[in-house]
């Protein structure tokens, strides 16, 4: 274990360089496993002021998911080392939150592009969006001044409630549920408990200003898809 107190400007030069040149890396394995040791690393640390020497490795780390997402994609990996950076980075930020100031837009964007890849399975989907979670949880000042969060990320949200066995057929739609033994993994789901999680975290007031206007209009819809996602 590394102790706050080994850590002067010289070890946390030399550690900074140790995890900069393993997530750069060509071998996707080992900038996962480097962004996994940069990780508890930094978990190990207790004071925020050495934590936050390291934050010139944001970049690198963000780049490492994106390069594990698409090297998933592209070799359909069985090892998920997509699935494993995201859980990852998803420990980081929820614990250091601070470590990523500046940076809530970015993640929010890539959080957005990878649930809108109708490529990644549901799970990735769903744990892409925990970096949202834990960010409204966190740094709830810097998602509302998100741009991103209010533009693309809440649109997206409500896009994603509709994500439903849309049969208008009752005896069929309850047949395919019946016979859909995967259906309360479906993303609904979970899209539907992080609404109530956002809006405990962001404060009501704002949140029901973030999404009134889709309300008002889904409700309106003559489509039940989007009038069940309202009432939702």
């Amino acid at each position: 274990a590394i102790k706050d107190s080994m850590l002067d400007e010289t070890a946390c030069d030399n550690f900074k360089e140790i995890f900069n040149k393993g997530l750069s890396d060509v071998d996707i394995d080992v900038k996962v496993s480097s962004l996994k040791a940069t990780t508890m690393f930094l978990n190990s640390l207790q004071s925020e002021e050495i934590i936050m020497k390291f934050t010139s490795l944001t970049d690198k780390m963000i780049a490492t998911l994106i390069d594990a997402l698409k090297h998933d994609n592209e070799t359909k990996d069985t090892k998920a080392s997509g699935k494993t950076a995201l859980e990852t980075l998803n420990v980081i930020l929820d614990s250091h939150p601070k470590f990523w100031k500046g940076k809530s837009d970015m993640i929010i964007d890539i959080v957005c592009q990878i649930v809108k890849g109708k490529t990644f399975t549901n799970s990735i989907r769903e744990i892409a969006l925990e970096l949202v979670y834990s960010l409204a949880k966190n740094v709830p000042g810097a998602v509302k001044k998100s741009n991103n969060f209010k533009n693309i990320f809440i649109p997206l949200m409500f896009e994603l409630l509709l994500e439903v066995d849309n049969i208008d057929n009752i005896p069929a739609w309850e047949k395919q549920v019946e016979e859909d033994e995967v259906d309360l993994d479906d993303i609904f789901y979970g899209v539907r408990d992080g609404f109530e999680r956002l809006s405990i975290d962001l404060g009501g007031k704002f949140f029901m200003e973030a999404t009134s206007g889709f309300i008002n209009k889904y409700l309106t819809s003559q489509n039940w898809v989007e009038i069940h996602a309202a009432f939702t």
